[in-house]
């Protein structure tokens, strides 16, 4: 089933949003929706143990000016799994905060983040300890020169065994620390596989 309206999960902790699989289920932008698919958190609220689990995430880019796939903000432990997330007029999955608390602790495991205007995963924020974990993610960044996987100001992430296909960066990360990035594969980025700057 397809459901064209955007989803706010709150600031409720342990919550699960589950579908009935990739492409069975399927949350899509209406026209001029103009927000963020699913939204979690308020930066204020400290929120945790959220789940989001097989189903697809469909931005509909061309009929949108602003909204992201999945934005987390001051959300601790955000776990995603078996879930698609493309065609979002910003970022397929957004995890940061404006204040305290930031996001902390993002898993994003065996998902498809494809195509989508901005950065397919951006992790941002002094937000720290995201595991991205045998993903597809493919095609992001292109017209605005960002990554499959964006890291800005926060540190110790593991990013492990995913494929890396024609982003415009594979990985990008600016300001950060502490990371893991082992077993990927880079296949056709427009620019570096993996870029780094002002990082330790």
């Amino acid at each position: 089933f397809t459901i064209a309206v955007a989803i706010s999960l709150g600031t409720k902790s342990n919550v699960i949003l589950a579908g009935a699989g990739q492409g069975a289920t399927t949350i899509i932008a209406a026209n001029n929706l103009n927000t963020d698919l699913v939204a979690v958190g308020d930066g204020a609220t400290y929120t945790t143990h959220v789940s989001i689990l097989d189903l697809t995430i469909s931005g509909n880019s061309a009929n949108q000016t602003v909204g992201s796939g999945v934005n987390a903000s001051g959300v601790e432990k955000l776990h995603l799994e078996r879930v698609t997330v493309y065609n979002c007029k910003e970022y397929g999955i957004l995890s940061g905060g404006d204040g305290t608390p930031n996001s902390t602790y993002l898993e994003v495991m065996n998902c498809y983040v494809n195509t989508n205007i901005l950065s397919g995963i951006y992790v941002i924020n002094s937000s720290y300890g995201a595991v991205i974990h045998g993903n597809v993610i493919a095609g992001n960044g292109k017209t605005a020169d960002e990554g499959g996987v964006s890291l800005n100001a926060n540190s110790d992430h593991t990013i492990v065994g995913n494929l890396f296909d024609e982003n415009s960066y594979g990985i990008k990360a600016y300001a950060s620390s502490y990371t893991t990035i082992t077993g990927n594969t880079f296949i056709n980025q427009e620019r570096d596989g993996v870029f780094l700057q002002n990082c330790s």
